[in-house]
C-alpha cells in the first residue's frame, strides 16, 4: 500500500455547496483533487437526478503540473446541492497517477473502483430519500478503493508525445453505445488520445449525449474503435517528417559545400600564416645574428678597457701609496736629512765663491796693465761662472737623489 500511494492518488469530488473534494495517496502530494471539477459546459448537461438517471459522465484528462504529466480518470453523477432542488450539481471520483499510464487492461477494474468511490460518498455524505448532500466533503477521510494496489502494479510509462505538429485541443466528447464502454476508455488508451485533446468526456448516457454543446466536438465510438481515428494525425506526422528530412537534407548539403569552401580558404589560410611566420622567424634569427655580433665586438672592447682598467687601477693604487700619509711623513724625513747635507754645499759654494774673488782681487793687483785697473779683468767673469755651475751641479745631484728615491718607491 505504501508504494502504492506514491504512484495513484484518489478521491471524492461534488458540490455539496459548491464545488469541494478530498484527495488521498499521491493526490496529498500532488494537490490536485479540485482539478477534477466538471466544467459548466458538462454540468448542465447532467439529468436531474429526479429522473434516477446515475448513469456516470466520465473524463479522462493530462495534466502539467510542474512539468510533471499526470493522467487522471473521473466521473460525475447527478445529485442536488445540500438544500437545494436545481439540476446541475454532481458527486464523483477520481483516480490519478504521475509520469504512468493505466494498463488498457484494467479498465473494468478502473471503473469499479471509481463506482466503489461514489458509492462510499453516496451512503455517508447524499441524502438517498431526497437525492441530495447532507454535508460536506472537504477534508473527509474514506477507504481507498479494494483493487487500486492491481492498479498500481499494473501501470505502464506514459509514452513519449508524437505528435509534435498537432496541436492539442481542449476538449473532446464520445458518444458510447451500449456495451461499448470498455472498449471505448481502452482504444484512447491504446492510441494515446488524451495527446489530442486535453480533456476527453464518454458515457452511455443517452440524455447527456444529447445535451452537449454544438459547440463541443463528438466523435462516434465506433468510428474511433474500429476506424483508427488516429491515421490522420500520424499522417500529417508522416508529411511533415518528410519535409524535415528535405529540409534537413537540404541544410546537410548546404553545410557539406560550405565546410569545402572553408576548408580551401583555411588551406589557404595556413598556407599565409606560414608564410609570414617564417619570414618572422628569419627576422628573428637575422636580429639575433647581429646581436651575437655586437656581443662579440662589444666583449673584446669590455676585454680591452679591462686591460687598461686594471692598469690604470695599479697606478692608482701607486699615486695612494705615493701620497699616502707613511710616504709623505717618511719623504719630509728624508729630506730633514738631505738638509744638513744642502747646508753644508751651500757652506762649501760660498767658501769656493769667497776664495774666488779673492784671487781674482790679487791677480787685479798684480796686475800691470793700466787700462784694466779701473775694469773687471775677463776672468773675473770666468770665475763667477764657474762657481754658479757648481752651485747647480750640486743642487741638481740633490734632486736627482730624491727623485730617484720616489721612483724606487713608486
Amino acid at each position: 500500500m505504501e508504494n502504492t500511494q506514491n504512484l495513484l492518488g484518489w478521491g471524492i469530488i461534488g458540490t455539496p455547496k459548491g464545488r469541494q473534494a478530498s484527495g488521498d495517496g499521491l493526490d496529498k502530494q500532488l494537490k490536485l483533487a479540485n482539478s477534477y471539477d466538471l466544467p459548466q459546459e458538462f454540468c448542465s448537461s447532467l439529468p436531474s437526478p429526479t429522473q434516477k438517471d446515475f448513469t456516470p459522465l466520465y473524463c479522462l484528462q493530462l495534466l502539467q503540473n510542474n512539468g510533471t504529466p499526470v493522467l487522471a480518470l473521473s466521473e460525475y453523477r447527478p445529485i442536488f446541492e445540500q438544500g437545494q432542488t436545481r439540476s446541475g450539481s454532481y458527486y464523483g471520483a477520481f483516480i490519478e497517477t504521475a509520469n504512468y499510464a493505466f494498463d488498457e487492461n484494467n479498465v473494468q477494474v478502473l471503473f469499479d473502483s471509481l463506482s466503489e468511490l461514489s458509492s462510499y460518498q453516496r451512503t455517508h455524505f447524499i441524502d438517498e430519500e431526497n437525492t441530495c448532500y447532507k454535508e460536506s466533503i472537504s477534508g473527509k477521510t474514506f477507504p481507498g478503493p479494494s483493487k487500486i494496489n492491481q492498479i498500481a502494479s499494473d501501470l505502464v510509462p506514459l509514452k513519449p508525445n508524437l505528435l509534435s505538429q498537432t496541436a492539442q485541443q481542449s476538449v473532446a466528447y464520445i458518444q458510447v453505445g451500449k456495451e461499448e464502454l470498455m472498449d471505448v476508455l481502452k482504444a484512447v488508451l491504446r492510441e494515446q488520445f488524451y495527446y489530442r485533446y486535453r480533456q476527453i468526456f464518454f458515457s452511455e448516457s443517452e440524455h447527456v449525449s444529447t445535451q452537449i454543446s454544438k459547440e463541443t466536438p463528438i466523435l462516434s465510438s465506433s468510428w474511433l474503435i474500429h476506424s483508427h481515428l488516429f491515421v490522420i494525425p500520424f499522417k500529417n506526422e508522416i508529411s511533415y517528417l518528410h519535409q524535415a528530412v528535405n529540409k534537413l537534407s537540404a541544410l546537410v548539403k548546404k553545410k557539406t559545400d560550405e565546410l569545402q569552401r572553408l576548408q580551401v580558404n583555411q588551406e589557404a589560410l595556413i598556407q599565409e600564416r606560414v608564410k609570414e611566420k617564417k619570414e618572422i622567424f628569419r627576422s628573428k634569427i637575422k636580429e639575433y645574428e647581429d646581436c651575437l655580433q655586437d656581443y662579440k665586438k662589444n666583449e673584446e672592447t669590455y676585454k680591452q678597457n679591462q686591460k687598461v682598467l686594471e692598469t690604470k687601477n695599479r697606478v692608482l693604487e701607486s699615486v695612494k701609496n705615493i701620497f699616502s700619509l707613511d710616504y709623505i711623513e717618511q719623504y719630509v724625513k728624508d729630506v730633514e736629512q738631505h738638509k744638513q747635507s744642502i747646508k753644508s754645499l751651500l757652506t762649501d759654494v760660498e767658501r769656493q765663491v769667497s776664495s774666488i774673488s779673492q784671487n781674482l782681487n790679487q791677480t787685479t793687483k798684480h796686475s800691470q796693465n793700466p787700462e784694466m785697473t779701473n775694469n773687471k779683468h775677463p776672468l773675473n767673469k770666468i770665475f763667477i761662472a764657474l762657481a754658479v755651475l757648481s752651485f747647480i751641479l750640486s743642487m741638481g745631484t740633490l734632486i736627482l737623489l730624491l727623485m730617484g728615491k720616489m721612483y724606487f718607491k713608486f
